[in-house]
């Protein structure tokens, strides 16, 4: 019997319905989560503004060593240069920018969120700044695009020849200090002397491990010849001759050893120096490398700020705004839109994965074809989930209209009623005993409603007795005293006549629990229970008995025997399969005849008109 089954598109609307409340809950949970977030996160403003390089004038030609394209990329890289970043710090102010930031991380800060674009093959330089407060995102260019015209305008390169000579200058110590360096310490001699002393150092390492292995050696033999020969004995016996060598060789390897550590150190503590040496002449190189660069880096803008002067003497640039950075007033980040979006796909996500995993999990029945696959045993009736419930009361009352059966339900107690009778056409069905897996799976509403549609539609003498003796309902449901009852008729306090109580339904009778015995587990083991049962079998043309659940108390078990056949109450979304299969394992042990299942409080989560279409 495969317990594998293949989801189907019904199956999946089934899930999605039946878990509808824990897909919304976890989809708004997000959804809200999101918002919170997208309100809280602090809003990045962006603003933008246009600078137009003009590097040619009707009439005039660019100098021949100059590349108008290179040009303009030139002055995109001093517009982002941290000389131009630190100007326009010092004039907006540290503290106006940005307050609890040093100096240093403002300057990074500003170039991290400065962009600067050529707008395709044109003259025309879009600079962008992203900032929290919009007000400063304005300033911030409109300032930096002022005092770059006023540096084209100026010919203010002469900062630009103080960091040139700066870096000279450093170079030119790095390369001093360098050279010291290899004047002291030969970089080839320092590897040769490396390499010989990891040499000997592998040699002494072997040198000691034998050493201390011969030590090793002469010590257990001295300790034999110890305990072999004591020193008492005779002067002329050999053995301490040979353990005065022995002694001696040992005296000599100890003192071997001590040399091999101490060398061994030295050796060590030398490597490291080495090592240290070396260390310090490749960082000392790339120093130098690095200013090398640096001061190439600066060397090509003076270049370039030196052509720019050059140019503006000859009135061939010339540089201006042509569009002024606006204060900004919908931040670009965070997006309402992207994160509600992201929201909605992450939520609708998380919310199906959230039921798919929970019906996964969840190893109770559904319908009839869980009851067929996991017990293997007919669906008598499936019993929709009513609204109402029985309710208790100690007046006769219009049971029928308190119940208020639906025809669905009628229907399917039709459907008992027609499968009891068909399995009883050989051998008649005459007592029935009702039961669960657990308790407050619906057994006595079960009993009720099925007795009471029985009674209404055959007319035939039918009994109902309330074997639930721990949690008795029977008298509740039929509004009658639960005193004077089963226990008391087992026990022989009362006799049959006065335990058979009217119902309120002409051919309806009850038998309560009773008075409350401290061993309900006796009355069941009773040898006078079974015969009362088929005493009021042969008085009545249906005896159904209301048992307790079959996994929590072993009553059940040992009466079922007695009974023609056993009907299974399982709750949909409640009763799980492996309760329900030990149950029915006890029962089939015990020699019951389970006649099926009745699937209590059956749930239709897809809408009708939903469920035609699938």
């Amino acid at each position: 019997m495969s317990k594998v089954k293949k989801l189907s598109l019904r199956d999946v609307f089934y899930i999605i319905f039946r878990h509808q409340r824990k897909i919304i809950f976890v989809f708004s949970i997000i959804l809200l989560a999101a918002a919170i977030w997208t309100y809280f996160t602090v809003h990045i403003y962006e603003a933008h503004c246009k600078v137009l390089i003009s590097v040619e004038k009707e009439g005039m030609q660019l100098p021949p060593n100059i590349n108008q394209q290179r040009f303009i990329t030139s002055q995109v890289e001093i517009l982002r240069s941290q000389f131009s970043v630190k100007k326009l710090i010092d004039h907006i102010g540290l503290d106006k920018l940005s307050s609890g930031m040093s100096f240093k991380e403002a300057v990074r800060s500003v170039q991290e969120n400065l962009s600067l674009d050529v707008i395709g093959h044109s003259n025309i330089i879009d600079i962008g700044f992203r900032w929290k407060d919009p007000v400063i995102c304005a300033e911030v260019l409109n300032t930096l695009a002022n005092l770059y015209i006023q540096f084209l305008n100026s010919g203010e390169f002469n900062n630009l020849w103080e960091q040139v000579e700066f870096y000279k200058k450093r170079l030119q110590e790095s390369e001093r200090t360098l050279d010291r360096f290899k004047q002291k310490w030969d970089i080839d001699s320092i590897d040769t002397h490396r390499a010989y002393a990891l040499k000997t150092l592998r040699k002494l390492k072997e040198s000691l491990q034998d050493t201390n292995t011969e030590i090793t050696k002469i010590e257990t033999t001295i300790s034999g010849l110890n305990t072999s020969h004591p020193a008492s004995g005779s002067p002329g016996d050999l053995v301490p001759g040979e353990l005065l060598v022995a002694q001696i060789d040992l005296s000599a390897l100890k003192v071997k050893k001590d040399s091999l550590v101490t060398h061994i150190k030295s050796l060590t503590d030398r490597l490291q120096t080495l090592d240290k040496k070396r260390a310090e002449f490749y960082r000392l190189t790339k120093k130098v490398e690095a200013d090398k660069e640096i001061l190439s880096r600066y060397t090509e803008r003076i270049e370039e700020a030196r052509a720019a002067k050059d140019m503006d003497e000859r009135n061939i640039i010339n540089a201006g705004i042509i569009e002024s950075a606006s204060i900004p007033y919908k931040p670009i980040k965070p997006r309402w839109d992207l994160n509600l979006v992201l929201a909605i796909i992450v939520g609708l996500t998380a919310s199906m994965g959230v039921a798919f995993i929970s019906e996964y999990l969840d190893h109770s029945f559904r319908d009839e074809e869980d009851v067929n696959r996991y017990l293997n045993l007919p669906v008598l009736a499936s019993i929709p989930e009513k609204k109402k419930g029985i309710s208790g009361g100690k007046e006769n009352y219009d049971l029928e209209k308190q119940l208020g059966l639906s025809q669905d339900v009628i229907n399917q107690y039709q459907r008992l009623k027609s499968k009891i009778f068909t399995a009883g056409l050989k051998d008649p069905l005459k007592r029935l005993i009702v039961l669960s897996s657990n308790p407050k799976e619906g057994t006595t509403s079960i009993v009720v409603e099925f007795a009471v549609t029985l009674a209404k539609d055959i007319k035939l003498k039918i009994l109902l007795i309330d074997g639930n003796l721990r949690h008795p309902m029977l008298h509740n449901a039929f509004g009658l005293e639960k005193e004077r009852g089963l226990c008391d008729l087992v026990a022989g306090l009362a006799d049959h006549a006065a335990v058979q109580k009217k119902t309120g339904i002409s051919n309806l009778w009850v038998i309560t629990s009773g008075t409350y015995h401290n061993h309900p587990s006796s009355i069941f083991l009773s040898k006078t229970l079974p015969v009362w049962i088929k005493a009021f079998s042969d008085m009545y043309d249906y005896l159904i008995f209301d048992a307790p659940p079959v996994n929590l108390y072993s009553d059940s078990v040992s009466i079922a025997s007695q009974f023609d056949g056993v009907i299974l109450v399982v709750q949909t979304g409640k009763t799980r399969w492996e309760q329900a299969a030990r149950a029915k394992e006890e029962l089939e042990h015990a020699g019951a005849k389970i006649l099926g299942v009745v699937l209590n409080k059956r749930r239709y989560f897809i809408p009708e008109n939903i469920y035609k279409r699938l």
